[in-house]
């Protein structure tokens, strides 16, 4: 009886391309993967620029995201199987981010000064937890003071972070600052912000 021999050749990809919505992946042999991004938070939460910066690695056996830190496998894609990262990784993750700390500066608008909130401008919003929910508010000072402030991502079309700290907030900048002044953000963790006087 003769048997049949059929050589079966590894699945490589060939090219990435990552979208708002889509991971994409073109196959050595001519096929296409394509699984929704969200199976992959650490894509999803990246930047356009960082999403499209990948390489293959193991002779196009998987892909490496080197400024998101993620490696996704062929084999995986192929089997259908989302991301396995726990919870707790990928806060982690979002502090390592942040872990440098990202400072931009804040003008006290009138609708600020008034109202205990700002908004995080479009391009640090990346350094913001990517969801709504609690931060800490560190306010300093001879001596800093802590106070409880929310993530709101519906306020803006854009849905980038307005921070709000309510009377608070308020309060501390009608005492520390004058309308219109400066001041510096840190948006040193996705759990806790820091606002200081210019440095």
């Amino acid at each position: 009886m003769n048997t049949l021999l059929i050589e079966i050749q590894e699945a490589k990809a060939r090219h990435v391309t990552v979208t708002a919505d889509t991971l994409a992946v073109d196959l050595a042999d001519g096929r296409s993967i394509s699984v929704p991004i969200g199976w992959f938070p650490r894509l999803a939460y990246g930047t356009p620029e960082e999403r499209n910066h990948w390489r293959l690695i193991g002779k196009g056996n998987g892909i490496h995201w080197p400024d998101l830190d993620e490696d996704i496998s062929i084999d995986y894609l192929l089997a259908g199987k989302p991301s396995g990262e726990s919870q707790r990784s990928l806060k982690q993750w979002f502090e390592k981010r942040a872990e440098h700390g990202r400072i931009f500066k804040l003008t006290l608008q009138k609708a600020y000064y008034e109202g205990g909130f700002f908004n995080v401008p479009a391009e640090f919003d990346k350094y913001v937890n990517p969801g709504e929910g609690d931060v800490t508010l560190v306010l300093e000072d001879e001596k800093p003071i802590r106070v409880p402030g929310r993530i709101d991502r519906r306020s803006n079309k854009n849905r980038t972070a307005r921070i709000r700290g309510g009377s608070k907030l308020r309060d501390w900048f009608q005492k520390q600052f004058s309308l219109m002044d400066t001041l510096d953000v840190d948006l040193r963790s996705v759990e806790m912000i820091h606002l200081r006087r210019n440095q």
